[in-house]
């Protein structure tokens, strides 16, 4: 029998790294992005947020319009790159393909 119905797959969810083009993120532009509040706030050269869909992640940076301290940038990648990433002093280094690398949105 046949459904309409699309299947979940596991690896549709996506990431964006919002990482400062200068410097590191400020706490104030953290809370503004991510609508996170941390009672510990640290320094970070990079925050990261989990969207449902690649489309959904887009319509969101292209959309947002909150005033900034800094401006940063913004690439997007798969669920499965997250699983694989490491961790080192300047943050987490993902495996980004070379259209990720050269596909960034700024806000």
């Amino acid at each position: 029998m046949g459904t309409n119905a699309k299947q979940q797959n596991y690896f549709t969810s996506v990431w964006v790294e919002v990482r400062a083009t200068k410097g590191l993120v400020t706490t104030k532009d953290e809370k503004l992005i991510s609508n996170w509040y941390e009672i510990n706030p640290s320094k970070k050269p990079a925050i990261y947020l989990n969207f449902k869909d690649k489309d959904t992640a887009i319509k969101y940076l292209e959309n947002f319009d909150k005033k900034l301290s800094k401006r940063y940038e913004c690439r997007i990648f798969r669920d499965m790159q997250m699983s694989k990433c490491e961790v080192s002093e300047k943050g987490l280094l993902i495996p980004f393909t070379k259209k990720q690398m050269n596909e960034v949105y700024y806000i």
